[in-house]
């Protein structure tokens, strides 16, 4: 999780001008927009696959993501593992939704009471330092 934070963050940094297809502040919006339209159709799958294109194209950003895009980024990844029934993964990309800018409106799809909302109620913090006693 922590890797796929930094590769959120990191323009260019591992970015191979042969593979890199540049992406623009527009293409992260197209991407993110169309995500998050597709979820309030309940369409997952097809999220999903907008989800999965824009973040093989982080690396290749112009510029550094806006922290409230990141925060949708990964909502929009809690969702669709919510759906899938992954609730770990859920949660994993709740943490990450939550410490990038938890003060983002959430769509009116997903409203207080919302299951996924829920995760966020017992959130511990991950451990950064690896499993106990290595």
């Amino acid at each position: 999780m922590v890797l796929s934070l930094l590769m959120l963050v990191s323009p260019g940094a591992i970015a191979d001008d042969r593979l890199c297809e540049v992406t623009r502040a527009s293409d992260i919006e197209a991407l993110l927009g169309g995500a998050e339209a597709a979820l309030e159709k309940g369409r997952s799958e097809s999220a999903d696959r907008q989800l999965q294109t824009l973040h093989a194209r982080f690396p290749c950003l112009e510029t550094v993501a806006q922290p409230s895009q990141l925060t949708r980024f990964a909502r929009a990844r809690a969702l669709v593992a919510f759906a899938d029934q992954d609730e770990d993964t859920a949660r994993e990309w709740m943490w990450m939704a939550h410490k990038t800018t938890p003060e983002l409106p959430w769509s009116a799809e997903v409203p207080d009471g919302h299951p996924v909302r829920q995760l966020l109620v017992n959130l511990v913090d991950p451990r950064l330092d690896g499993p106990p006693g290595t």
